[in-house]
Formats: structure tokens, sequence, C-alpha cells
């Protein structure tokens, strides 16, 4: 994690450092939030329902022009509950971007993430004590990437990249993740509205912690062609596939006696998707397989994405919107006893916004979640939850200096 944390300190550096005498931006922005959850602790059984009140300002300072493009954001969240009592507490989330054109040929980028959100959860801390309600879980999630472009001539161009993440849970619980990428691409403007290119990636990851569960250590070497094409001035359609290879190493945490397990396979991972651009309106359908932390468990998984996404502006001062999603994780290698963990999660919101004012707007938002966990009833299926939220957000007038 600090790793990433340093690589985004050095991106700001870099940022001031090469920053023009052109008028940079500060932006500033509070939301109210009125919420109701039927199942605040996302548990499988004792439903809990409750509202919160939701508090989140959000600061930004952002510079673009030809050259030096950056935005630095950074936004904590105060949540308070109505009736349960001891979760209370902030969530914090920042974001990093930055663009340097050094020539009329090459590019720099960096883009870093980081966020420390509470996890709420019903546990019993000792033998014979009462289940007690607590938000002593955080998870820590920090990402950073690092490109470089080079235009060859004016139709090819090739790109290197590197990556980072670091998932972090402050109790031994769950199974922390860290993994580095590295990534070679090159395009090639085949027409003037098509774009295709290749690459090739490697990935290890490192499922680690957890006294009483196993460890996995990931390498995943990708390989992937891709074509982008506007089918017309407003459809817009992206496809990249290509082989996988796993190869994955188990170790099994003291005092079991057994040797590491180690395993090769082959898989593919896949990006699609189709946007359609209306004067007033814009929809997205897109699907995604790929390679993820395993969330909390011992082994990384492959993730199925499915998401529909719709936006309507009705009006000057009314807008709404309609998300579906659906994935599938499976992990890659089995647990004792030959089983896989395989969850399965649905979500979708309908969201309506009215502009009050210049700086002022209205957001209410209705929400279904659904997860289930092997097809079984056990702690993973959470079953059906219902969310909504109304919302106040005022942004401030923009200081330019």
């Amino acid at each position: 994690m600090f790793r990433a944390q340093y690589c985004a300190i050095l991106g700001f550096g870099l940022m001031l450092a090469a920053a023009s005498t052109e008028a940079r931006e500060l932006e500033f922005s509070i939301e109210n939030r009125i919420v109701a959850d039927s199942n605040v602790f996302r548990t499988s059984s004792d439903r809990i329902e409750d509202g919160s009140y939701v508090l989140s300002p959000r600061i930004s300072v952002s510079q673009k022009n030809s050259r030096l493009n950056y935005s630095l954001s950074y936004q904590p969240t105060y949540e308070a509950f109505f009736t349960t009592s001891g979760i209370n507490g902030f969530d914090h989330w920042g974001q990093a971007n930055f663009s340097w054109r050094p020539t009329a040929v090459d590019t720099l980028s960096f883009d870093g993430t980081y966020a420390s959100r509470r996890t709420l959860r019903i546990e019993n801390f000792g033998s014979g004590a009462p289940l007690e309600t607590s938000d002593r879980e955080r998870v820590q999630r920090a990402d950073a990437r690092l490109s470089y472009r080079h235009a060859l001539n004016q139709v090819l161009s090739v790109d290197l990249t590197a990556a980072f993440q670091d998932l972090d849970y402050s109790r031994n619980t769950s199974i922390d993740s860290r993994f580095i990428s590295g990534r070679l691409g090159g395009q090639y403007v085949l027409t003037p509205v098509t774009l295709v290119s290749l690459s090739g990636t490697i990935r290890q990851r490192e499922n680690r912690g957890g006294d009483s569960q196993l460890t996995t250590e990931t390498t995943i070497w990708d390989l992937a062609a891709s074509v982008q094409r506007n089918l017309t001035p407003t459809l817009t359609l992206s496809v990249q596939a290509g082989p996988s290879f796993i190869r994955t190493k188990q170790k099994f945490p003291n005092p079991i006696p057994l040797p590491d397990e180690k395993s090769r396979s082959m898989s593919f991972f896949a990006v699609a998707s189709l946007e359609k651009r209306w004067q007033r309106s814009n929809f997205t359908a897109s699907y995604t397989r790929s390679e993820s932390n395993g969330t909390g468990t011992a082994a990384s998984s492959i993730n199925d994405y499915i998401s529909l996404d719709f936006n309507h502006r009705l009006d000057r001062r009314w807008s709404f919107g309609i998300f579906g999603s659906w994935l599938e994780s499976e992990e890659i290698t089995d647990r004792p006893g030959g089983r896989r963990q395989k969850t399965t999660r649905y979500r979708a919101f309908v969201s309506l916004t009215r502009k009050v004012a210049r700086r002022v707007s209205v957001t209410t938002q209705f929400s279904i979640f659904d997860q289930d966990e092997n097809g079984s009833t056990g702690s993973g299926s959470i079953g059906r939850v219902y969310s909504g939220f109304l919302s106040l957000r005022y942004t401030f007038d923009p200081v330019v200096f």
C-alpha cells in the first residue's frame, strides 16, 4: 500500500514541478444524503433495517492545457445511523490523475486512487459473549498506474504500462491481496474509424494473511488483440480478447503438514462494449472477463461481468438513469475437498435528478442487490437487499488561480 501512496506523492510532485503559468481551478462541493437500507450488515440471517445520514464534502484541483493535464480529488464521508449504535464513522477516498506531453509524440501519464472504508459486521467477541455490531474492520485499497506512450508515426504507436494494487484488511479474518503487472502494447489506426491493437501482460498476485486460511500466489500471462470501430458517428463497438496462461501455488498454513500445491491452467480474458449516443441520451452495454483479488478469500478469482447503463436528460433540469449488472466470480484453485467458491451478484438501480438552481441539485435513487454463494444459503448468500437515498448537492463556484 505504501508503494502506491509513494507513487501518488511522486506524481503530485511532478505535477507541481512541471506546471505551467496557465490558470488552475479549485472546486468544492458538499452532498447530504438520507439513506434507507433493508440489510445494513449484508448478513444472510438476522437482518437489521436502518437509515442513516451521510455528509460528504469533496475538493478538487485541476489544470488542463495542451501539454499538462492533472486533477487531484479528496472526498471524506461521514455516516451516522439512526438506530444502530457503534457503527458511525468516516470513509475516505482520494484520486490523482496526471498526463504530460514533453514532446509532440511522447505522453507520460499517472493514475492513482486510495480508499479506506469501514466494513460493517455483526460478530461475537468471545465464548458466550453476545453478538455486537461493529465497524472495527476497515478495508484499504490503493491503486497506481504509470504509463508511457510513443507515437512512431501518424498511425502507429507503442505503450508501456506498470500497475500496482494493494488490498489490506485491518483484521486477520480476511486475506489481503497485492499485485504488480507490466504491459507492452501497440496500436495501429487501420482506417479513420477503426483502431486495432496487440498487447502482452504479465501480472503477479499474492493473497496473504489469515492464520487459518490458505494463501495463494498467482502468475498470469495475457495475450490480447483488440479492435475499436465507429460503426456510425454515434455508435462505437470495442472488442478485446485473448488467451491467458495461469500458474498458481497454494501454501498451507501451519501446522498443516502438507506440501505446497502447484497447478497450471489456461483460460481467456475479454472486454467488449457497445456505446450508443443520442442528443439527450447515452447507452452502454459491456462484458468483461478478468482476474480479480478474490475479495478477501485465499485464492484469486475469475470474474464474468455484464452491465447495462442508460442515461437520459429530460430537459434542462430533469434527468434520470437506469443501471443493471450481473457478476459471477469463481476461484481459480480448488479448496480442500475439491470445491471452488462461486459467487453470483445482481445489482440494479434507477435514479432521478432535478437541478434546482445553477449550483444545487437533488437526486433520489432506489436500488436492488442480490448475492448468492455456490447456490446455498451460507454466510456468503446474502439474498436480496433494498436500499435508497435522497440527496442534496451544492457545488460552489470554482476558484481560478
